[in-house]
């Protein structure tokens, strides 16, 4: 039996991937504040007073993350939070003025971080490396089995990870 090839994985080199893209993050910008937190910072830094689902899915975190990270971020200074008088179901978020310091302090390092996860790339591959980011990133998740992955699930014999693996990126 052949053995999978993690080399050839897109999960494996996008955890990889996640796992350098964080490290830089504590490095160069900030071991305090996380990369989703700054996101909060940088959309509530132009839609201040919006509401908190409306925050999650614009940053693109879960209700419960959004919940836990705002309940962390208000509780750090950084952001306040008012029950919206229209519908007390809702909270309406804004940037205190340490959160306000504090986005304005993070967000060139941000772009710091941008330029060194991408650097050993040129930049028409950057560009192209971003283009497939987004586009991987915008497809229906029950679109992302090809027809040829489950076919080959789907056949008698048994398969090995490396036909899996190749069946996908066919």
């Amino acid at each position: 039996m052949q053995t999978f090839q993690l080399s050839a994985s897109p999960g494996h080199l996008i955890r990889r991937l996640h796992q350098f893209s964080t490290s830089l993050w504590a490095n160069i910008v900030s071991n305090q504040i996380t990369s989703p937190q700054f996101g909060i910072l940088n959309f509530l830094a132009d839609h201040a007073g919006c509401d908190q689902t409306t925050l999650g899915s614009s940053v693109f975190l879960d209700r419960a993350s959004t919940t836990e990270i705002v309940g962390r971020m208000t509780k750090r200074g950084l952001i306040c939070r008012v029950k919206d008088p229209k519908d007390m179901r809702r909270w309406k978020l804004t940037l205190t003025d340490l959160g306000y310091r504090t986005y304005a302090e993070l967000a060139p390092l941000s772009l710091v971080h941008n330029n060194c996860l991408v650097e050993a790339l040129s930049k028409p591959n950057q560009l192209q490396f971003l283009g497939y980011l987004q586009e991987i990133l915008n497809v229906d998740p029950e679109l992302r089995v090809t027809e040829q992955v489950r076919q080959v699930s789907n056949s008698d014999s048994p398969i090995s990870g490396r036909e899996v693996q190749q069946a996908a990126l066919d």
